[in-house]
């Protein structure tokens, strides 16, 4: 799982490199292959991950903005 900002740069970094080689994409016994997949998941995982936390992070600026306007 990819728990930082930082960790997340680098693994894209790392996907950049795997995907110069046609063979790691096409290729499931090239060495890389797995690496780049696994890799993959991860990467979207973490961006589904940051998604959904800015839609709770809007919806609840938005309920605060609503409550303050009542009270």
């Amino acid at each position: 799982m990819i728990q930082t900002e930082k960790e997340y740069k680098a693994i894209l970094h790392r996907i950049e490199k795997l995907l110069q080689n046609p063979d790691n994409i096409e290729n499931t016994e090239a060495p890389d292959y797995i690496e780049l997949n696994l890799s993959s998941d991860l990467v979207a995982d973490y961006e589904r991950a940051e998604e959904h936390y800015s839609t709770i992070l809007y919806l609840c600026n938005k309920l605060k903005a609503c409550t303050n306007k009542l009270t």
